[in-house]
């Protein structure tokens, strides 16, 4: 990694609920997905899963509900409802702003999901905001998902960013669980989904921002 003259060289977005305004989406998906198999999601749950590596998320609702199909087969078809989910979605007020900000001013910015970085990659074309990316992680690009801090460390790596010049992004618990064990200084995007949060129940946190160009004025 390359120290930087300047308080930030690289920006680590998390995807669904941060970048992508994409909760909504993804809660039609693991509802659709439980409904197939006879059984009704619950927005608890959901939010529970949110940010977790999709491997892991199948294969909790596999033991919960006691599903039969193979972990692969469940995953493969999980998958094949998020294109159709996700064919609206649109970024989060503010993120335009905060990538073009971001790369005027000479910011790597990696996009570290859960999901698959083909999802990401294709999410990030449709809305034109891949010329602002330089890094993808997803889940399917590391061993340990979130909250392991395995793909920020990863992408840290990949834009060649020290710790102490890094800033992240994310909305969920175990997203913020994940930047912490980082390292890596850290603001969470406020969501309907955890309003009810209060600061204690996240980790150690730089602040809260309502929109993502709020961010801007920390470069």
């Amino acid at each position: 990694m390359v120290n930087c003259n300047k308080n930030c060289c690289g920006l680590f977005l998390d995807l669904d609920g941060t970048l992508a305004n994409s909760l909504d989406a993804m809660y039609r998906v693991y509802d659709s997905f439980l409904v197939h198999f006879g059984f009704q999601g619950n927005p608890s749950e959901f939010s529970k899963l949110n940010g977790v590596q999709l491997s892991k998320g199948i294969a909790f609702l596999k033991q919960k509900y006691q599903l039969t199909p193979k972990d692969s087969i469940l995953q493969s078809y999980y998958e094949t409802l998020i294109p159709e989910a996700y064919a609206n979605v649109q970024p989060n007020p503010g993120a335009k702003t905060l990538l073009e900000a971001a790369t005027k001013a000479d910011i790597k910015i990696a996009v570290v999901t859960s999901g698959t970085k083909k999802q990401a990659k294709l999410w990030l074309e449709l809305t034109h905001l891949d010329q602002h990316i330089s890094v993808i992680v997803g889940g399917d690009s590391v061993k340990q998902g979130k909250p392991h801090p395995e793909p920020y460390l990863k992408a840290m790596r990949l834009i060649r960013c020290h710790v102490s010049h890094s800033l992240a992004v994310e909305d969920s618990q175990i997203g913020a669980q994940a930047t912490a064990a980082a390292k890596i200084k850290t603001f969470i995007l406020k969501q309907k989904t955890t309003e009810h949060l209060t600061r204690e129940d996240w980790p150690p946190v730089a602040g809260f921002l309502d929109r993502l160009d709020d961010l801007i004025d920390v470069f």
